[in-house]
């Protein structure tokens, strides 16, 4: 019989908040699971199978998140953090509550995690990057903002990998309407 107390909690969590990337690792914090990944096409490099959460931390950050998951099991509740980004193509600050799993003993067996946000560190961070986390952020791939502001596809690809760095106006201000944010949110110039 399989314990479905991670899947009850992450289910719980993605009905109620805003989640962009979910999932499951283990006590040595390898990966069991991703859902709802999208952000993380922010990186380049494949995903492999036996590959540790702290692949996407900052090494400097490591410590926060062990402290962060010993606090959750020893209070036995969720707990928040907020960490730089690694390999994700630019350096983000991620604000990821975990849930420790016990078994049975009261050992912890696993720990579910959400990704609730993801912000540029740098305010002149590369506009396909924050383009990327506004489409994110607003659930939204590219065929659908492609078909929700009458852009091409292939502009919107051009623009999600910095191919475009300076789009038109009205494309700008197309796309910012669809996600709800200000062009100045994800272009800093653009072209008349």
């Amino acid at each position: 019989m399989q314990d479905l107390s991670s899947q009850l909690w992450l289910r719980q969590r993605c009905d109620g908040d805003h989640v962009l990337v979910s999932g499951v690792v283990d006590e040595a914090h390898k990966i069991k699971f991703l859902l709802n990944s999208r952000p993380l096409e922010l990186q380049e490099a494949e995903r492999s199978d036996d590959e540790s959460i702290f692949r996407y931390v900052e090494k400097e950050e490591w410590s926060r998140v062990l402290k962060t998951t010993a606090e959750a099991v020893k209070q036995k509740q969720a707990r928040t953090v907020v960490i730089r980004s690694a390999n994700l193509g630019a350096i983000l600050d991620m604000n990821i509550t975990f849930q420790p799993i016990f078994d049975g003993f009261g050992k912890v067996k696993e720990y579910a995690f959400v990704l609730h946000d993801l912000k540029p560190v740098e305010k002149s961070a590369d506009s396909s990057i924050k383009l990327k986390i506004w489409m994110a952020k607003r659930d939204i791939n590219a065929s659908q903002l492609a078909a929700a502001t009458g852009i091409t596809p292939q502009t919107i690809s051009k623009l999600r990998n910095g191919k475009i760095i300076r789009p038109h106006r009205l494309t700008a201000e197309l796309i910012a309407a669809e996600l709800r944010v200000d062009v100045s949110d994800i272009w800093t110039e653009v072209r008349n």
